[in-house]
């Protein structure tokens, strides 16, 4: 084997470079490798590794040769890479997750505003209710300011009773609330059809009435009760509908309502009890005209007599068509320049009870 000659070595020895051994046709021997496939080698222990020859190098290399193609063409078979196909799939889940995310935000939003429109139908729905109900209350109030008007025990008699049904409707079932409610509405279609006083703007309540008689004004009243609480109690809509004075119960209103109507008898009795005083004194006037006083006065509605006090001067009063007695006294102060004047109702002994108030806006 011919070891390849170490140039710096023979630099430094000043020895010449051998001429290379060829054959009888001038070409390199057959072992010789050629120029072109020489190439260096790791070096081992310090020494150069030899060059292997052309055709062993050339046998060397054709398996790592055919191993690169095979490698290419597998390559090639295998498909695209596997990073794209997992950045695919890292897309497609991102995407299903954007889409989730975002039907969620939509269904959310979807949700709210389907809410708020809800809400809204039921705010305007109870509106309704609640506008008709007030429609009711104002055709109620104008059939109890006329049962007031004319006669306030009575009213007390007919309120009583719409405690009555009002309590009955909601210890009912279902079908006999719905067969109440049926009979109510054939007879009235709308609810312009409650209004029992039905007239012009410029016609008074008593006008529009008085054609009337009072058992058929409370049964109307009783009517339009009735129907409110049937309507309260099957319809959601009117649960809801904030009545008058929510604040006070029943027997709250009915305390009340009682001391209204004592004000009113009382205003009344005051009026007659006046008128008769007046007439009676004319009654005093004619009889000193005629020579002598008269002390006491009795006719077919009332009777007048005088009524012992110590202080004052008094007169009792009887009016028989009601039953009611009342009390008026009168005395001067010490200097006899201020007049003073009480009304009481009395019992039928005419002791004194309570006294006598006075409200201008009453009938006689």
């Amino acid at each position: 084997m011919i070891r390849p000659p170490n140039d710096k070595a023979e630099r430094a020895g000043g020895a010449k470079r051998a001429p290379r051994a060829r054959t009888a046709a001038g070409g390199p021997t057959h072992f010789q490798p050629s120029e072109r496939l020489r190439r260096p080698t790791a070096p081992a222990l310090g020494t150069l590794a030899p060059r292997r020859p052309h055709w062993l190098q050339n046998r060397l290399r054709g398996p790592f040769v055919r191993s690169e193609r095979v490698g290419q063409y597998l390559e090639a078979r295998r498909g695209p890479d596997m990073n794209l196909i997992w950045l695919a799939v890292a897309a497609g889940v991102g995407l299903l997750v954007g889409l989730a995310v975002g039907s969620a935000m939509v269904a959310r939003l979807a949700s709210r505003q389907l809410g708020a429109v809800s809400q809204q139908f039921d705010k305007e729905v109870r509106g309704r209710a609640g506008d008709r109900n007030r429609l009711l209350q104002m055709f109620r109030r104008e059939l109890a300011n006329w049962l007031v008007r004319c006669d306030p025990d009575r009213y007390a008699r007919v309120l009583s009773e719409a405690r009555s049904a009002e309590a009955q409707i909601a210890e009912a079932s279902s079908d006999d609330q719905r067969r109440q409610l049926a009979e109510i509405t054939d007879r009235f279609k709308q609810y312009d059809d409650f209004d029992l006083a039905a007239r012009w703007d410029w016609v008074t309540l008593g006008d529009g009435l008085s054609h009337l008689g009072l058992d058929e004004v409370a049964d109307h009243y009783l009517t339009i009760v009735r129907f409110q609480a049937l309507s309260r109690s099957l319809d959601p809509d009117w649960r809801d509908v904030i009545w008058q004075f929510p604040d006070l119960t029943d027997e709250q209103r009915s305390e009340r309502c009682a001391r209204y109507l004592q004000r009113l008898n009382d205003s009344r009795l005051k009026k007659r009890a006046m008128e008769t005083m007046r007439y009676f004194r004319f009654y005093q006037a004619g009889g000193s005209a005629a020579g002598g006083m008269h002390m006491e006065l009795e006719n077919e509605a009332f009777s007048v007599r005088p009524v012992r006090h110590f202080a004052e001067t008094r007169w009792g009063i009887h009016f028989k068509d009601t039953e009611e007695f009342a009390i008026y006294s009168h005395f001067y102060d010490d200097q006899r320049d201020r007049h003073y004047e009480h009304w009481f109702r009395a019992a039928s002994d005419f002791t004194e009870t309570s006294a006598l108030g006075l409200i201008d806006d009453i009938p006689e």
